[in-house]
């Protein structure tokens, strides 16, 4: 069963959205717009996100089976799909989001470090491990991979833990 889908835009029309900001402002505009279906028998609703700093728009199902993780530029909401509540927001930077199914985790990345979620909540934050850029992230295994921006305008390898978070390489901080 579908959870919920990303919309165009608020619709014109019906109930008035569910409002979501992490900082209480920018209720008044359009974020980011999503219909969420609670189970089969009780009628779709509609969120409007407000957006962080980055361009990442992405919905996702929780590890926890119930809630929804909701990244809107950047910042990340968690839902309470079937009672419409926000229990969390965090972030406002995030830049990259992995899908560990077999361990059930989400890490959602920033420009310069890692944080993971799991079934209970926050599972680990990373260290630093760059000073302002990630590129070539891949996911193989246990491990998260990439490169880290360095002062010099140099790259410097990294690899991360998925279970503890822990790295090695990447940028001296």
């Amino acid at each position: 069963m579908k959870r919920f889908q990303i919309l165009s835009g608020l619709p014109a029309y019906g109930e008035l959205p569910e409002q979501f900001s992490s900082t209480g402002m920018g209720t008044h505009s359009e974020g980011m717009v999503v219909e969420f279906f609670p189970n089969e028998t009780s009628s779709s609703w509609i969120g409007n996100f407000q957006r962080g700093l980055t361009s990442l728009d992405k919905v996702l199902a929780h590890p926890n089976g119930s809630s929804a993780i909701v990244i809107a530029g950047g910042e990340c909401y968690i839902i309470e799909i079937e009672n419409r509540k926000l229990k969390e927001s965090f972030g406002g930077m995030y830049e990259t989001v992995f899908c560990i199914f077999e361990k059930n985790i989400v890490i959602l990345g920033t420009s310069i470090d890692f944080d993971a979620l799991n079934a209970s909540g926050h599972l680990w934050q990373s260290q630093r491990i760059s000073w302002d850029g990630l590129r070539h992230l891949k996911q193989e295994e246990n491990i998260l991979s990439g490169e880290a921006w360095s002062l010099g305008n140099t790259w410097i390898p990294f690899s991360l833990d998925i279970d503890s978070g822990k790295h090695t390489g990447g940028a001296k901080i």
